[in-house]
């Protein structure tokens, strides 16, 4: 959760960027639509509109690209004039960083993307960013996406009312609620064929699977971490409807490794470590590592993983037959259907981290408000994340629009689409970035895996299968948690206290699962925590603050 937010990417501005576009383009004709004549008088010749902007690049530049060329066409159709735009790209992996020093600067390009919110109100309050809130009544595209996004009124706009940048914009208008990460369990499907043994739906035969796997090839270790970033407990925590830190439970804010389903949990991998079905190198494996066994058969279940890695598995395994599959996340039967992560709200929504903004000393603000807001238009979205029918995309004969087969059929979809220009592809991004993303788009890139449910294995999408299986009781609370605003005062008071508290928590979860420390210490573990931080004053500040919101 942010602290001035809720949960949602894993998706950049330097120094010379300061010489180039200067304070807000000051010492340019941004104007005007005057040139002057070579006698130095002003005529009006033609409208132009002269402009910097900084946004980060993906690794595919879009510059000359199909889509590119045509956002340019329609943009000055739309504002009936010329665009002159001062384009600064910067590589993604050193935006943000750079990002920070230009903001420091005061030297701001006229509109460029933010990658932390926090930036965007405190530069905001110091009236170096553009108060964009007062255009609103001029950004009818915009304000579809406010007036449909939750907690609008908390999320967009700071205690004043005001906002200090547009957000990044998602579009999912089949209602799709879909999860991104941490919500499946892989397995070996081919092993658990050949031995004839189910597929787990429940924790109690997830373990017994384990068992069997064990007896079976007791050389290996049935259960491993498939990424570097997904701690053994991270799938565990959705199944005992718990979280790793303070999070909204549906009802008020908790903090999850404090609560008895957190300690259960823990219990249950435990178990699953002393009885030897755990890796012991769970802790240390990285991401290469933990590939390499999985492709060469010295695995079999991975509580946790991302879309797309079952394919590469298959793909990269020594032995053709190996099938990777997904299925949902096991259930504990105490506490019903196991949570998933990261899941996509329905129709238009705003998400707070990215937002494009504009330096307060630019000259034409109302102008680039008119710019930024097309591309908020369902035209702009369509021409961003699909293209251009015909040359990108096709339109079915029931209506769905879907990529073009030549395209599809490469080895790398995403790649040849971001060659053109297509937004979704995710390593090429035209327009002003962050622009909105169409969920179809995103969806008709991702090829289907291998998967089982309800005692079938099928073929089926990452988000499309997380939503069909997973149902909206799959979707966590937390994932629709309401906004809250914290001033800097209170985020300091909660930084102070939690990093030492959830430094010990971390410590302590891999003790209690190593065996370590006893699970017959938790009450001691409990006194411990609080020694170390006022975890239960920040619980209040929490709670204290969502009621006094809903009393406004």
């Amino acid at each position: 959760m942010k602290k001035k937010t809720s949960l949602f990417p894993a998706l950049l501005l330097c120094l010379t960027m300061m010489a180039s576009a200067g304070c807000g383009n000051q010492g340019k004709d941004q104007t005007t639509g005057t040139k002057k004549t070579e006698e130095g008088k002003g005529q009006k010749q033609t409208d132009v509109f002269k402009f910097s902007a900084s946004v980060p690049d993906f690794g595919l530049s879009p510059k000359d690209t199909l889509v590119q060329k045509e956002w340019q066409k329609r943009m000055e159709n739309h504002m009936g004039m010329k665009l002159d735009i001062d384009w600064e790209r910067i590589p993604w992996n050193d935006y943000r960083e750079k990002e920070k020093i230009v903001l420091a600067s005061a030297q701001y390009p006229d509109v460029f993307t933010s990658s932390d919110y926090d930036n965007v109100l405190d530069y905001g309050h110091q009236g170096m960013l553009l108060e964009v809130s007062q255009y609103f009544d001029n950004a009818p595209n915009y304000m579809k996406f406010v007036n449909s996004t939750p907690d609008a009124k908390y999320q967009i706009y700071d205690e004043s009312g005001k906002s200090y940048g547009f957000q990044d914009g998602f579009a999912n208008n089949r209602d799709i609620e879909g999860a991104q990460s941490q919500s499946t369990v892989a397995y070996r499907f081919d092993i658990f064929k050949e031995n004839n043994m189910k597929i787990p739906e429940t924790l109690e035969e997830f373990h017994e699977a384990a068992k069997t796997l064990k007896k079976k090839y007791p050389d290996t270790y049935p259960i491993n971490i498939s990424d570097k970033g997904f701690q053994i407990h991270k799938g565990f925590l959705n199944t005992f409807h718990t979280k790793d830190g303070i999070y909204w439970n549906g009802k008020e804010y908790v903090f999850g490794p404090a609560e008895k389903s957190y300690k259960e949990m823990l219990e249950y991998i435990h178990t699953l470590y002393q009885e030897k079905l755990l890796d012991p190198e769970f802790l240390t494996d990285d991401n290469d590592r933990a590939t390499e066994k999985a492709v060469t058969g010295r695995v079999f279940m991975l509580p946790s993983m991302w879309a797309g890695m079952a394919n590469h598995y298959n793909r990269n395994a020594e032995d053709k037959k190996m099938e990777w599959g997904l299925a949902m996340l096991p259930e504990n039967p105490k506490y019903g259907t196991p949570w998933k992560l990261m899941s996509t709200l329905p129709g238009k929504s705003l998400q707070q981290r990215f937002n494009i903004v504009i330096s307060a000393k630019t000259k034409h603000p109302e102008w680039l408000v008119k710019i930024i807001d097309y591309q908020y238009s369902d035209e702009m979205i369509e021409l961003m994340d699909w293209g251009i029918e015909g040359k990108t995309y096709q339109v079915s004969k029931d209506g769905k629009k879907e990529f073009l087969p030549e395209i599809m059929s490469s080895d790398d979809p995403a790649q040849e689409l971001g060659k053109l220009g297509v937004s979704s592809s995710q390593v090429c991004r035209s327009g002003i970035v962050f622009t909105p993303q169409d969920f179809e788009a995103n969806i008709a890139q991702l090829p289907t895996e291998p998967w089982y449910h309800d005692g079938k294995f099928l073929d089926n999408q990452y988000w499309i299968a997380t939503h069909e299986y997973g149902g909206k009781e799959s979707v966590a609370p937390f994932d629709r948690a309401p906004v809250l605003i914290f001033s800097q005062e209170e985020n300091d008071k909660i930084d102070n206290i939690m990093t030492p508290v959830n430094s010990y928590v971390g410590e302590s979860r891999t003790k209690f699962i190593l065996g370590d420390t006893s699970l017959d210490q938790w009450d001691k573990y409990l006194k411990e925590l609080e020694k170390m931080g006022d975890y239960p004053s920040i619980l209040k500040m929490y709670n204290d603050k969502f009621r006094e919101r809903d009393k406004k």
